[in-house]
């Protein structure tokens, strides 16, 4: 989770507001080609950026049997962006 806070750059937000009422990860998806763009911008290969995000997203699944083992994430991590 930590991991896909700092990539999506989101502050803490109140949690009385109504902004905050949106589920993180749902925010992180729904971003992701708008983010890869913006790191385009700056220098950084979106590819490493999307899979980041990507494996992220798989690693916080609310049913922990629906979460990748590590040596799963590591074959992730590891393949091409294309394959996940």
């Amino acid at each position: 989770m930590m991991v896909l806070e700092m990539v999506g750059a989101r502050k803490n937000m109140n949690k009385s507001s109504k902004t905050s009422s949106k589920y993180f990860p749902q925010w992180v998806y729904e971003r992701l080609d708008e983010y890869c763009v913006n790191t385009g911008e700056i220098g950084v290969d979106t590819k490493i950026v999307s899979k980041l995000i990507i494996v992220g997203l798989w690693c916080i699944q609310l049913q922990p049997t629906n979460r990748p083992s590590m040596t799963r994430v590591v074959e992730m991590l590891e393949s091409r962006a294309n394959d996940l």
